[in-house]
């Protein structure tokens, strides 16, 4: 399957929200995971995000054997600014596997950190996909949850 458009991205955990801290412009902007806002409600677009394929990537047919291959970018709605994984390596430099996830303007020199896979989910949760940097292999998840 292939993705295009405006998505809200959802912890099936947790229950909660892919969101663009303080629905703020600047590089390096956090994201974390925050309760649902309603489209009512003046930050929800800090929880809407536009997928599209990568210009960098290439994508072939999408079929069964190019499944997961198939490269996205994925764009804040309020902000127009990209999901980044900071250095796109999976250590924090603390020992902890994982990396933080923020917002910043495309990057041509650090394309990798900006792209993203979406899989469909092995886990409990069947029906739904999960979403990993190519940079570090690292599947998108929320500390804790």
């Amino acid at each position: 399957m292939a993705y295009s458009g405006f998505y809200t991205i959802t912890n099936m955990a947790s229950r909660t929200r892919l969101d663009l801290e303080g629905g703020n412009r600047a590089d390096g902007t956090k994201v974390v995971a925050w309760s649902a806002h309603q489209p009512t409600d003046q930050d929800y677009l800090n929880q809407v995000w536009e997928i599209q394929p990568s210009n960098s990537a290439s994508q072939g047919q999408n079929t069964f054997a190019n499944a997961g291959k198939s490269r996205y970018t994925i764009a804040n709605a309020r902000t127009g600014t990209y999901l980044e994984a900071v250095n796109g390596v999976g250590d924090d430099g603390a020992g902890k596997d994982g990396v933080q996830i923020t917002c910043s303007k495309a990057g041509e020199d650090r394309p990798s950190y900006q792209e993203w896979k979406i899989i469909s989910a092995p886990w409990e949760y069947m029906g739904n996909n999960g979403i990993v940097n190519v940079a570090s292999g690292l599947l998108m998840d929320v500390e804790g949850g």
